[in-house]
């Protein structure tokens, strides 16, 4: 059973640390984000990535949140009215994507490769979503000892990451290191 985040733990998603190790706005942009576009933010928690990304993309774009826990999208809708956000909040069933296909300029899935219990199907479920022309982001952790983050035995390697995404019909843009603890993979669909 793949380790799920806990929403109670919910002040971890937002603390300095983390801004130094991931700043959204610029870790957004730099992996390709533009105005306009149309990002489906898979796993969106909190909105660390979700708020950050709607003034990149703009009132011509559009971002979704998506998430499995009420919970979470609950706190995320509030913090989005607070701060005068325009997004889309999504429950999710865990195994699919409620979405039309090709929705999405860029599917962004940060922190939650590991969670997934069926990684190959819901890989599926996100080349559907994903824009012939569009951009599949996955940002994780690496498979090896690190101050925060999930066990290290619920941890998917880079290199695994990589093969489950190439054998879902993705074709490898760019990867690397974020930080010493974490990845990134780019891909669209082949």
């Amino acid at each position: 059973m793949p380790h799920i985040f806990d929403p109670q733990h919910l002040q971890r998603l937002d603390n300095p640390e983390r801004r130094k190790l991931v700043p959204p706005y610029e870790t957004l942009i730099e992996l390709g984000l533009k105005p306009g576009q149309v990002l489906v933010d898979i796993g969106a928690g909190a909105g660390y990535f979700s708020i950050p990304a709607a003034s990149i993309t703009g009132p011509s774009g559009q971002v979704i949140a998506t998430d499995l826990s009420k919970e979470m999208l609950d706190h995320l809708a509030v913090k989005a009215e607070e701060t005068g956000t325009a997004l889309e909040v999504l429950l999710t069933p865990p195994d699919s994507l409620p979405l039309p296909d090709h929705t999405a300029d860029m599917t962004f899935m940060a922190f939650v490769f590991h969670e997934l219990d069926k990684r190959q199907n819901y890989l599926a479920e996100l080349k559907r979503i994903t824009k012939p022309d569009g951009t599949l982001v996955i940002i994780d952790w690496a498979d090896i000892d690190s101050p925060m983050g999930p066990p290290v035995e619920h941890r998917i390697s880079l290199n695994e990451a990589m093969n489950n995404i190439a054998s879902a019909g993705f074709k490898i843009e760019t990867n690397g290191m974020l930080n010493p603890w974490q990845y990134f993979v780019t891909a669209r669909p082949s």
